[in-house]
């Protein structure tokens, strides 16, 4: 079952320090970049799991590639001197790349959300809603463990072992996203799976949203 997957980190650092949201950084890059649907998301198969992805973590922007994308993400990252915001350009003063190898297995782990988790669309909200707030724990434990398993199907994976999924905490977080409200949550959780820091789950993954991190 254990699969090793590629992945390279890329750090984008600016002189001007005005915020940039991971959305902004995706329109700019997706759009120039176009020819690559990866760098947007925008092909046949819209709700497959993105293996590029943008992140804005500690006030830093971050661009992950995975898998087949970590290499392209290296690639064309390494031609951009500035991001395009609003018509003005904005110089980049640094990029850093890291690329890592991390084994997807069987380990019991702790991770939280340093981003709003996206775990709720229109249907399951007003399900949501409707429960006793005893029971929503158990609900959002259960849209977690579909996370994680989308997750391993976008990355091409199949586990042999029953999948162990434990909320210790959440809270909530109304958020934005496709210009759009939903509600988003902040949590800690175990599950029997290793995964690689930063990367997301739920949705709007390649937005910023749900990055995990180990504890």
């Amino acid at each position: 079952m254990d699969k090793v997957i590629q992945l390279c980190y890329c750090k984008i650092s600016l002189y001007d320090k005005r915020k940039i949201s991971a959305t902004q950084l995706r329109s700019f890059i997706g759009y120039k970049f176009f020819e690559d649907t990866e760098f947007h998301h925008h092909d046949d198969n819209p709700y497959r799991y993105p293996l590029i992805q943008y992140k804005r973590i500690k006030d830093e922007l971050y661009v992950l590639g995975i898998e087949q994308f970590s290499d392209l993400v290296f690639d064309k990252i390494s031609e951009l001197q500035h991001i395009i915001l609003h018509n003005t350009k904005i110089p980049i003063s640094n990029t850093i790349f890291e690329k890592k190898k991390h084994t997807i297995t069987e380990k019991l782990c702790r991770y939280r959300f340093t981003s709003p988790w996206i775990a709720l669309n229109a249907e399951n909200y007003t399900k949501f809603k409707s429960l006793d707030p005893i029971f929503y724990q158990k609900f959002l434990e259960d849209i977690l463990t579909g996370n994680l398993l989308s997750t391993l199907k976008g990355l091409d994976m199949r586990i042999d072992f029953r999948l162990y999924v434990k909320i210790n905490w959440f809270k909530h977080i109304p958020v934005v996203a496709h210009k759009h409200g939903f509600s988003g949550f902040y949590a800690e959780f175990v599950t029997n799976l290793s995964l690689p820091d930063f990367i997301g789950l739920g949705k709007s993954v390649s937005k910023g949203f749900g990055i995990i991190q180990s504890q």
